[in-house]
């Protein structure tokens, strides 16, 4: 999925080539901005509360776990 939503498979592009330009620690930061943004609170904004979340409201529209771990 990457591959196609990034364009990866297009000629010319070099896949030892970072997909994006920034650090972990830089995408953290990102993320905790674009949370505050959307009035989440401090406890809750945080990534890890993010792919929570993610998995609780995937699991309760019966995506198999499996599905989720990916």
């Amino acid at each position: 999925m990457l591959r196609r939503v990034h364009y990866l498979d297009a000629p010319g592009c070099d896949l030892k080539e970072r997909l994006w330009k920034c650090g972990r620690t830089t995408a953290w930061k990102r993320v905790k901005l674009v949370m505050k943004l959307a009035s989440i609170g401090d406890i809750q904004a945080m990534p890890k509360a993010a792919r929570y979340a993610f998995a609780v409201d995937a699991t309760q529209n019966s995506v198999p776990l499996n599905m989720v771990q990916r």
